[in-house]
């Protein structure tokens, strides 16, 4: 008889939206969808974080199913929510990808998802300051040469 592991494998599936813009409204619909989608591919967990330009999903499953199908099944499922919600065509072939998480680290990745907003809003703020910097550095040397 052939032992079977009680351990979840867990993955990180991460899938770039290229040049789409998808609102919060759409995101708040992808989650209820994949709810549906959740039982549908067996899956034993399931977390989610959307940013706009960008979709991340840690799932785990049971030892005896395919990560690499059910990843396959996850992003063509999101692609057609998305092109029957927004009109736009989604096609996300060469832009996804799906990495195994360690059972020590799942903890760590879900408080990354559930930092992920706040990540990015960080991010632009650190940008947009590090331009306005930028500029009145330059503004800065324009008057200094003035002189």
């Amino acid at each position: 008889m052939k032992h079977k592991s009680k351990l979840l494998n867990w993955y990180h599936l991460y899938i770039d939206l290229v040049s789409h813009s998808v609102t919060n409204e759409n995101f708040k619909n992808l989650q209820n969808y994949l709810i549906d989608k959740k039982k549908e591919f067996k899956l034993t967990s399931l977390y989610q974080a959307s940013y706009d330009d960008h979709i991340h999903l840690l799932f785990s499953l049971p030892p005896e199913e395919t990560a690499g199908q059910i990843a396959g099944k996850l992003v063509k499922a999101i692609a057609w929510f998305l092109t029957a919600q927004t009109g736009e065509t989604y096609d996300f072939t060469g832009k996804y990808a799906l990495i195994t998480i360690s059972p020590d680290d799942v903890k760590g990745v879900i408080d990354y998802l559930s930092d992920h907003i706040d990540h990015h809003l960080r991010k632009k703020v650190d940008i947009m300051l590090e331009r306005t910097l930028k500029q009145w550095s330059e503004w800065e040397k324009g008057i200094i040469l003035k002189d």
